[in-house]
């Protein structure tokens, strides 16, 4: 296999395979950033980078209650309030495109006064009942 030697195969060299996740190659040794470990920089370093609200390891990387996400758990995630119409999640807030709004991008923000919006869907005029 590329990059291993030794007699199972267990000794990485990264004179053959460079390092990952930005490891420097020194006489075929990989020295990792603090959150990296492992012979070739592979492996999450927990004890470094530890899981953060609630979040548990499990084979390698933290597992995360519903509304985190990141490889530690620390950045909101939008699974409370999915995002609608096209809208992206960022940082456990729905960043809605034009003509949306709301904590879901779920309220349309303007109407042309017609019966039907840019988007295609049915919206009544908002004096008809008035």
């Amino acid at each position: 296999m590329l990059g291993w030697a030794g007699p199972n195969c267990a000794t990485y060299k990264c004179n053959v395979r460079p390092c990952d996740n930005g490891g420097t190659c020194a006489n075929g040794v990989c020295f990792c950033p603090p959150e990296w470990q492992g012979q070739d920089c592979s492996e999450h370093n927990f004890a470094s980078h530890p899981c953060v609200n609630g979040g548990i390891h499990f084979n390698g990387v933290c597992v995360c209650p519903p509304e985190w996400q990141g490889i530690d758990c620390s950045a909101h995630s939008c699974a409370s309030h999915p995002c609608t119409n096209g809208g992206t999640c960022a940082e456990g807030v729905c960043i809605c495109p034009s003509k949306w709004t709301g904590e879901d991008c779920s309220t349309l923000t303007s109407t042309s006064g017609n019966f039907f919006t840019d988007m295609g869907m049915w919206k009544r005029k908002m004096n008809m009942f008035e």
